[in-house]
């Protein structure tokens, strides 16, 4: 959809700013988004949390935007980040008679959301059983947390308990078998179930393709198949989901109620505490994102944001739509 030629007759004093990210809202959630009730940009940015931006985009600091996030000015002006601080919007004024959308560079905003609409992470997927390497696990976790968290509600410290068993587990490998040598069970998958029939059979229900994997995958471990309490770590798969207990901690409750392995207390099973605390760590400070991949199975896309200058000016702002 290129939603520019909609607001080709936006001329200043009929589309505002206000109309003009409501139509980007609606370009990125595929239907017609309105946000009556607010005379004001400023007012629907300080309120955004009770509109539809509540449900499809999550605050982040200004030193954390990135091209496509939602601005509002507290001067009374909503746009999109372009780069740097150059913004993308709609009546600008950079033309020199206010057209429909333009770029112009302006000071920093007062409020920034990250739609989750638009994504620069993906989830990687080896076609083949393997294990992934550091750079590898850590952009996987950052898709697991930020699916997590974001769809599900997930704490970062429960995010943390899955991944400090599941690097152990599957190295975060969505398409991990138990088995390297013959790429067949016993278990599968990012914290790998067993038998592998667990994940294959409810993958296979939802049509998925290999890059549907990760996403498909975190929600089978949110409908917490096999987490059954101990008197170890009495708590429930409820309260796991919403703890704020440190990772570590988190991390060994997921081992003895959900892998329980045979002896949960062996030294050989150590390292997933500290690693549930190390991912912590390093997830802490970002934001977390909706990663690319599957919708509700049969398809995966990415979409991709286009944008077409003339002398700085927009002259199309455009989505395409890509395989996953």
């Amino acid at each position: 959809m290129d939603f520019y030629k909609s607001h080709l007759a936006g001329w200043y004093g009929s589309g505002q700013c206000y109309a003009g990210a409501e139509e980007y809202v609606s370009w990125g959630l595929g239907r017609t988004v309105r946000v009556p009730g607010y005379a004001t940009a400023w007012e629907w940015g300080v309120n955004w949390r009770s509109t539809v931006l509540g449900s499809c985009c999550t605050q982040v600091s200004w030193s954390q935007a990135k091209p496509g996030d939602i601005v509002f000015f507290s001067f009374n002006h909503v746009a999109i980040v372009h780069s740097g601080n150059t913004f993308f919007g709609q009546n600008q004024n950079t033309d020199g008679y206010g057209g429909p959308f333009n770029l112009i560079n302006l000071g920093a905003p007062q409020i920034v959301l990250r739609p989750n609409f638009i994504s620069n992470l993906a989830w990687i997927i080896p076609a083949t059983t393997r294990a992934l390497n550091q750079a590898e696990m850590n952009n996987n976790a950052k898709c697991l947390y930020g699916y997590l968290h974001l769809k599900h509600g997930w704490t970062l410290q429960a995010c943390c308990g899955v991944l400090g068993n599941a690097q152990y587990e599957s190295s975060v490998n969505p398409n991990r078998w138990q088995s390297d040598a013959t790429g067949v069970g016993p278990g599968f998958g990012l914290v790998q179930w067993t038998p592998f029939t667990v994940c294959t059979e409810y993958l296979a229900s939802r049509k998925a393709k290999l890059s549907d994997y990760g996403n498909m995958e975190c929600d089978l471990i949110n409908s917490g198949p096999g987490y059954y309490p101990t008197a170890s770590y009495p708590i429930d798969f409820e309260s796991f989901k919403k703890s704020t207990r440190s990772g570590g901690y988190l991390a060994m409750a997921y081992l003895y109620n959900y892998e329980r392995p045979a002896d949960p207390g062996s030294p050989a099973f150590s390292p997933r505490a500290q690693w549930g605390n190390d991912w912590q760590k390093y997830l802490a400070g970002w934001a977390p994102e909706m990663p690319d991949g599957a919708g509700d199975g049969g398809g995966s896309y990415v979409n991709k944001l286009c944008i077409k200058t003339v002398n700085g000016i927009i002259k199309q702002y455009y989505m395409i739509t890509l395989p996953g």
